[in-house]
């Protein structure tokens, strides 16, 4: 009998909520809820038009729209089953959802005069739930108490995991398909905070005991067999993570994947971490990670940045995470703090904008993070600038360098920067591709597209660089990595847009004497004293 299961190394494990591929929004129950009309109004769509989404999937063009992939008219029997199990089991998120509403209508009638009538009108699953209150310009809303949230809508129920070995880097775009229980993944019906959750996103390193496995069977979905669970699993051990670097150092994972190691302390980066498979491009897996993260740093909630698949299997191995503090009580800007917390993370600290935390080996401070959310009021997110010994190392993820001022200011406070890790995507999707199913009122198409989820170009990005001072530039997140397709709907070419920019902006800083590179893959990067 084997005495200990370790799952493979290529066995993708993937958080799902109602069978979509897990984000933040989906954990935290009101936006939840919101998704979730999104993803009834796709899958029925898909029950009526099954060729059209096939045709749409299989076009480039318009990779990342609201089209089903990988599917055909035959899988419509159990999508049609999925859309039943979604309006029952989801219930009380759709109800949610016409509360707030209708809750919001009601506000619309509030004109500049005390709110206080206005608490008998609020719906009575919601009393005690929400402050209301005007914002500047006399706009009533409603402030929602999160927490109340997490125990009243509990999602918990609708989490699973679906695990299948990988040979390859293709799998479906992750906001348009459902798992479906016809599908040849295994489905386990485990809550993402679960002690069997636990140890199984651990089960690479750690194994799972008989008895842990036996309670894996017993949570698998119907028609899920038991050999499909055993074929994903050795009785040998694997060898242990990474070696701690002794001397600082960056190590990037890909996208915006970065590890920063002190000598002292290891800090992640936004954690996306790709599987190992036969014949796959370089790339460093969960196997190039240390046994020990002190920190993993968050930059901002978008599910390229926030992934809950990486996170949870690296949650045995995580001391602390770090998220930016967000709008309290906003819909579209949730806590992720309460988030970490729903997801089994223990120990959170929540930064602001200027904020410090004291490291062993260094700082790391929260720098503010302009743009690429479409002017929506949305404060869960920020750059990071790191100090180990004598060098500091600014992370700015997909800011926009919307203003030069920002940065002088950080240069003063912080004085000059050696590496600068900037990403470029500066032709972002219309804010209704991502936050549309939030949005109270529909924007004009026009008004859409001038509001678009964009990073710095190359002049923007340029003289943000040469206003922080750095010696070195790495453009970064922009997804070109081959295991960003089922998260990313971007399909980079050397025509497009984005990579034109990041071109100029690697020839303006090497004219200034700045080295400079677009990243992809894997690399290391050696960060010695001055």
């Amino acid at each position: 009998m084997t005495s200990q299961y370790f799952l493979k190394k290529n066995v993708k494990i993937e958080p799902l909520v109602n069978r979509w591929h897990a984000n933040p929004w989906l954990v935290y129950p009101p936006t939840a809820a919101y998704l979730m009309r999104h993803h009834l109004e796709i899958m029925t769509s898909f029950v009526k038009h099954a060729a059209l989404h096939e045709k749409a999937a299989a076009s480039r063009k318009i990779r990342g729209g609201p089209f089903v992939q990988g599917l055909n008219a035959q899988d419509v029997p159990a999508m049609g089953a999925l859309i039943e199990t979604t309006r029952r089991d989801g219930a009380h998120l759709f109800g949610l959802a016409d509360d707030l509403d209708a809750l919001g209508a009601t506000l619309g009638a509030a004109d500049g005069h005390s709110l206080v009538p206005f608490y008998e009108q609020v719906p009575p699953r919601l009393r005690g739930m929400v402050e209301l209150a005007y914002q500047a310009g006399n706009r009533a809303y409603a402030r929602l108490m999160e927490g109340l949230y997490y125990d009243a809508y509990d999602t918990s129920a609708l989490q699973s995991f679906a695990l299948a070995p990988l040979w390859d880097d293709s799998r479906p775009f992750c906001l348009s398909t459902p798992r479906l229980d016809t599908s040849d993944d295994v489905l386990l019906d485990i809550p993402f905070a679960d002690p069997l959750a636990v140890a199984l996103t651990a089960s690479r390193r750690n194994g799972l005991t008989p008895a842990q496995f036996e309670a894996l069977l017993d949570r698998r979905s119907k028609g899920t067999r038991a050999d499909a669970v055993a074929a994903l699993f050795s009785d040998t051990a694997p060898p242990r993570g990474a070696a701690d670097a002794h001397e600082p150092r960056v190590r990037y994972f890909g996208h915006a994947c970065v590890l920063v190691q002190t000598g002292s302390e290891n800090l992640l980066f936004d954690p996306l971490i790709s599987y190992p498979f036969p014949g796959q491009s370089p790339r460093f897996t969960f196997d190039d990670l240390p046994d020990v993260i002190d920190y993993v740093v968050i930059t901002h909630s978008h599910h390229d940045h926030f992934v809950l698949e990486t996170l949870l299997q690296i949650r045995d191995r995580v001391k602390t995470i770090v998220v930016p503090q967000n709008t309290h009580g906003q819909l579209m800007d949730p806590s992720l703090k309460h988030t970490a917390h729903a997801l089994g993370f223990e120990n959170v600290i929540m930064m602001s904008e200027f904020d410090t935390l004291e490291l062993g080996g260094g700082k790391l401070h929260a720098v503010p993070f302009l743009g690429e959310h479409g002017d929506l009021d949305i404060r869960s997110k920020l750059g990071f600038l790191v100090e180990a010994g004598d060098r500091r190392v600014l992370m700015v993820a997909d800011s926009n360098n919307l203003d030069d001022r920002l940065y002088e200011h950080v240069r003063r406070r912080y004085g000059k920067v050696d590496l600068l890790f900037i990403g470029m995507e500066c032709e972002g999707a219309p804010v209704s591709w991502l936050y549309g199913p939030m949005l109270d009122t529909k924007l004009a198409r026009s008004m859409d597209d001038s509001r678009r989820l964009n990073g710095s170009g190359s002049s923007a990005g340029f003289r943000l660089a040469e206003i922080v001072g750095a010696d070195r530039v790495f453009i970064y997140a922009m997804a070109q990595e081959p295991w960003l397709t089922f998260i990313s709907s971007l399909e980079y070419d050397e025509s497009s847009f984005a990579m034109r920019e990041a071109r100029k902006m690697i020839a303006a800083c090497e004219q200034a004497g700045i080295d400079a590179c677009l990243l992809n893959g894997c690399v290391d990067i050696a960060l010695g004293a001055r």
